[in-house]
C-alpha cells in the first residue's frame, strides 16, 4: 500500500484504479496557499496487477505525471540541482523517493506500507468482497499464514492456528467491517480506524470473554524466548512451529536415534505430547516417546498437549500452560476451573489428556453430597451404561473418605456420562474394614421414598451387603422393544446418602461383635 508523507505529519494514501490529482484547488491532494503550485499540477496513478494479489513480493507500480505545471516537479537530487521534470512527462517512482511540487515547502516522500491480509472462517461472499477491498488498497491477500502477514480478518473469533500466530506476532485481528471503514477514511482524507475497535466477537464458547483479550499485546512476542519445544512427529512440528517462532521460541523435531533423554528435563526444554496424523491408522505410541514420558514423570515433569501452546500465548503466561513442572492433575483442574467460568462450562482442550499417553477422556467428579447437577446436554434416559472400562486417577491424590467408606473420583468416557451424572444408579466402593464391594447384577428401581434395607442376621464373606429386598426391575410395556433397559418407574436420588452409611456401619458392628 503506497502513501505520500510530508514533514507536517500529513499522510495521503494512494488507492489503486484511480488518478490522484495534485493541485492548488479542486484536486485530490490539495496544496493550498502555495502560488507556485498550479491548479492541476500533477497526476499520480497506481497500477495494480491482480495476478500478484497472493504475492507480497510484487508491489503496485506508481507513476507520476507532470500536467504542464508552471513551476514544475522536482524529484530526489533534482531538488538540490534545481532540475525539474519535463512538462507532460511521467516517471515511475520508487519507495523513498522525494518529490517537491512547485518551488516552496510542498515536499513529500513516497513510502510503502506492507498490507498482507489472511482470512479465517469467512464465507465465500465475504472473501470476494474482501478481495476487492484489498486490491483497491494495493495490498495482498494470502491463503496461508506467512511471516509477512499484517492482519487476520474474521467474522468471529475461534482459536485457530492463524489467530494464535497473529496474537504471538502482535498484529490486529479484525472484522470485514474494518476494511470498509478503512477505505472510507482514506477516501475522505480522515485518520484510518484503529484495529482494536474492530476485534471480532468471541465464538469460542470454551473461553471466558471476561478473562481473555485478543487485542495486540507486545509481551507475547517474547513469551517463549529461550524455550525449546521438542516434537516427536513431523506433522506436529510443521503445524506448530509458526506460532512458537512468532512468540520467540524454537521448535525442534527430534528423531528417535537422537534423543538424549537426560537433556529433556532441562528447565528451558518443553517436550510436546505425541499425536497421530489425521489420516494415520496407527494407535501405538512410539517406544521412544513412552520411555521419555516415563522418564519425565520420574522427574516430576510432564509432556505438554498441543492445545496449551495456544492457551499460553492467549493468556501470555507460562504459569499454568506449557509448564512441565505442573502436574497432570493440576493441569486438568486448571483447565476445568477455567472452563467452569465459560459460557458452556466446558474445557478448552484440543487434545487434553488424562494421563501422559492415554487417549483423552472427560472427567466427572462426584461431590460430597452424592448428587451431581444434571448436565443440560445429557439426556435423562434413566439407563445406565453397563460393563464399561472405567479408569481411576491416583487414589492418593484423587479419592476422598467419608466415614469408613471411600468414594473414588472417576475418569469416564463420554459413553458413561449418563451413569456418572446419576450416581444412585451405579456406585463404587473400595474394599475396607471387611466390606466386600460387588457389582449389582441388575438395575435397581427405586421408589420415591427411601428404600427399606433389611440386614441379614449374619454376614458371611460370600454375602453381598448391598443386596436389597425386592431388587427386581419392572419393565414398562411402552418402548420395551426399543429400550431393553426401560422401566416403568424412573429411579430417583436418595433423600440422604447417610442411609447407606448408617446401615453399613451397623452391619460392620454386627460383624465385629460376631468375630469377637
Amino acid at each position: 500500500m503506497w502513501l505520500l508523507t510530508c514533514e507536517k505529519g500529513t499522510d495521503y494514501y494512494l488507492l489503486t484504479g484511480k488518478e490522484h490529482v495534485v493541485g492548488r484547488k479542486g484536486g485530490d491532494l490539495v496544496l493550498a496557499d502555495d502560488q507556485s503550485v498550479s491548479r492541476k499540477h500533477a497526476v499520480i496513478a497506481v497500477q495494480y496487477d491482480v495476478t500478484s494479489l497472493g504475492n507480497p513480493d510484487i508491489r503496485p507500480v506508481v507513476i507520476l505525471t507532470d500536467c504542464s505545471s508552471k513551476y514544475g516537479i522536482f524529484v530526489n537530487d533534482g531538488i538540490e540541482r534545481k532540475v525539474k521534470m519535463s512538462n507532460g512527462s511521467n516517471k515511475v517512482l520508487n519507495e523513498g523517493d522525494i518529490i517537491r511540487f512547485g518551488l516552496q515547502w510542498n515536499v513529500w516522500k513516497l513510502e510503502y506500507k506492507p498490507l498482507v491480509v489472511t482470512t479465517s472462517t469467512l464465507t465465500p461472499v465475504e472473501k470476494k468482497k474482501l478481495k476487492e477491498q484489498i486490491v483497491k488498497l494495493g495490498g495482498n491477500l494470502v491463503s496461508n499464514w506467512q511471516d509477512s502477514v499484517t492482519h487476520v480478518t474474521m467474522s468471529s473469533l475461534t482459536l485457530t492456528v492463524k489467530v494464535v500466530c497473529a496474537l504471538a506476532k502482535g498484529i490486529h485481528i479484525v472484522t470485514p467491517q474494518f476494511w470498509e471503514q478503512y477505505i472510507t477514511a482514506i477516501s475522505s482524507n480522515e485518520p484510518v480506524p484503529d484495529g482494536k475497535n474492530f476485534i471480532p466477537p468471541l465464538a469460542e464458547t470454551t473461553l471466558n470473554v471476561n478473562e481473555v483479550s485478543f487485542d495486540v499485546n507486545e509481551n507475547r512476542k517474547n513469551l517463549f524466548v529461550g524455550k525449546k519445544f521438542i516434537f516427536f512427529s513431523d506433522h506436529q512440528h510443521k503445524n506448530y512451529s509458526c506460532m512458537i517462532n512468532a512468540a520467540g521460541g524454537k521448535a525442534c523435531r527430534v528423531n528417535e536415534s537422537e534423543v538424549e533423554i537426560e537433556n529433556l528435563v532441562h528447565p528451558e526444554v518443553i517436550v510436546m505430547q505425541y499425536s497421530f496424523p489425521k489420516q494415520s491408522q496407527d494407535s501405538q505410541f512410539p517406544d521412544s516417546f513412552q520411555q521419555v514420558t516415563k522418564y519425565l514423570k520420574s522427574k516430576g515433569k510432564r509432556a505438554i498437549p498441543e492445545s496449551e501452546i495456544g492457551l499460553a500465548i492467549l493468556y501470555c503466561s507460562l504459569e499454568k500452560n506449557c509448564n512441565p513442572e505442573l502436574s497432570v492433575v493440576s493441569a486438568l483442574l486448571t483447565n476445568e476451573s477455567r472452563g467452569m467460568n465459560s459460557q458452556n462450562h466446558a474445557v478448552l482442550a484440543l487434545d487434553t489428556q488424562v494421563s501422559e499417553i492415554d487417549p483423552p477422556k472427560e472427567r466427572i467428579i462426584i461431590p460430597d453430597s452424592g448428587t451431581v447437577p444434571k448436565n443440560k446436554n445429557i439426556p435423562d434416559s434413566g439407563t445406565v451404561a453397563m460393563n464399561k472400562n472405567v479408569s481411576f486417577i491416583n487414589e492418593a491424590t484423587s479419592s476422598f473418605s467419608m466415614g469408613t467408606i471411600k468414594r473414588e473420583r472417576l475418569s469416564v468416557t463420554s459413553d458413561e456420562v449418563d451413569a456418572a451424572a446419576n450416581p444412585q444408579k451405579r456406585m463404587r466402593f473400595l474394599e475396607e474394614e471387611g466390606f466386600i464391594a460387588k457389582k449389582s447384577k441388575s438395575i435397581i428401581s427405586l421408589s420415591k421414598s427411601p428404600v427399606k434395607l433389611e440386614a441379614k442376621e449374619e454376614i458371611l464373606d460370600g454375602d453381598d451387603p448391598f443386596k436389597f429386598v425386592n431388587d427386581v426391575p419392572v419393565r414398562s410395556n411402552e418402548n420395551a422393544d426399543e429400550d431393553p433397559f426401560a422401566f416403568s418407574q424412573e429411579p430417583e436420588i436418595f433423600q440422604s446418602e447417610h442411609v447407606w452409611i448408617q446401615h453399613l456401619y451397623r452391619l460392620n458392628l454386627q460383624k465385629r461383635e460376631k468375630n469377637s
